[in-house]
């Protein structure tokens, strides 16, 4: 089972819940859908250095947020 969550100095945001160990195609999946549309401006997103963290997709997709 697996756990993923954003965390802020004062709250937890999108918070995601899988019942398998967490993969590419499972983390692009919560980053896409459920993380991104929950930062806004002056946010940072920071991430360890796991596997799934480092897929150019997911970099790709955390370059292009788009705070208009």
């Amino acid at each position: 089972m697996t756990f993923l969550a954003a965390l802020h100095h004062d709250r937890i945001e999108a918070p995601w819940f899988l019942e398998a160990p967490t993969d590419g195609e499972s983390f692009r999946l919560y980053v896409e859908k459920v993380l991104l549309p929950t930062l806004r401006p002056g946010d940072i997103l920071i991430m360890d250095n796991l596997g799934s963290h480092r897929g150019k997709i997911v970099r790709q997709l955390t370059r292009l947020v788009n705070f208009t």
